[in-house]
């Protein structure tokens, strides 16, 4: 994780506390806590989270990010591999990806 990711989760973990868990931060509140002004680099951000399984959102909601617990479960897992290897491309492997991401989470369960 960088090191503005982890900026963005303590701002959005810090912010939720002050306003009520079910409230999140606005594109707007989130640059100005990073310094950043684009709302595509906090956006950028926002689905590097997602991609990595740390945060959840609604895509058709403003204000809906949810903090998700980083201890991932096997069925998380598998979708975080899959909704990945949709966003690249790789929807013809999906068979694959499915026996792998499987096979990996058996092992990292294991190891846990």
């Amino acid at each position: 994780m960088t090191r503005q990711q982890s900026r963005l989760l303590k701002f959005i973990a810090d912010y939720q506390r002050e306003h009520g868990g079910d409230v999140s931060p606005s594109l707007d509140e989130m640059g100005r806590a990073l310094g950043l002004r684009s709302k595509a680099g906090i956006h950028r951000l926002l689905i590097r989270l997602e991609d990595a399984g740390r945060i959840a959102r609604d895509p058709r909601r403003a204000r809906s990010v949810r903090l998700v617990d980083p201890t991932v479960t096997v069925p998380e897992f598998r979708a975080i591999v899959l909704r990945l290897a949709e966003r690249e491309g790789l929807a013809g492997t999906v068979g694959l990806l499915q026996s792998i991401a499987d096979q990996l989470a058996a092992r990292i369960v294991r190891a846990a």
